[in-house]
């Protein structure tokens, strides 16, 4: 969606030819909104992804570091992913460290998708969470 120091499949280097995040900061900026943004931690595409979970992890670092560092201060990031590795130690921690360290004033909220409980669903969850009016 934005340009990316780790790989090439980026908006800015597709068919859209801009950076579509900058776009949505920019309009959540106008409203006075801090944008919050989800993140898969998964990735398809990246050969490391299936083979070595470690260098994984670097990149999906240089990933998240564009995303604290090139759009000014974000309310929160939630992460959706971890499942398609149930086994792996995603160094939760220290990835979680690498965002408090890059946002540090604090107003960053990390969720993880794992945060749902089982016996509800995720949208509803999220609306009481949120405190969003529920709509049919």
């Amino acid at each position: 969606m934005g340009p990316t120091l780790a790989q090439d499949h980026d908006a800015p280097h597709c068919a859209a030819g801009r950076d579509l995040v900058a776009k949505f900061v920019d309009g959540c900026r106008v409203e006075g909104i801090l944008p919050f943004f989800y993140h898969t931690t998964l990735d398809w595409y990246q050969p490391s992804f299936q083979s070595d979970v470690d260098a994984y992890l670097g990149y999906l670092h240089k990933s998240l570091d564009v995303l604290c560092t090139h759009y000014g201060e974000i309310g929160g990031l939630w992460f959706d992913g971890n499942g398609s590795k149930p086994d792996a130690d995603w160094k939760q921690d220290r990835l979680y460290g690498l965002i408090r360290r890059l946002q540090p004033r604090g107003h960053g909220k990390i969720w993880c998708r794992r945060d749902v409980p089982d016996d509800e669903s995720a949208l509803g969850h999220w609306r009481r969470r949120l405190q969003l009016p529920i709509t049919g």
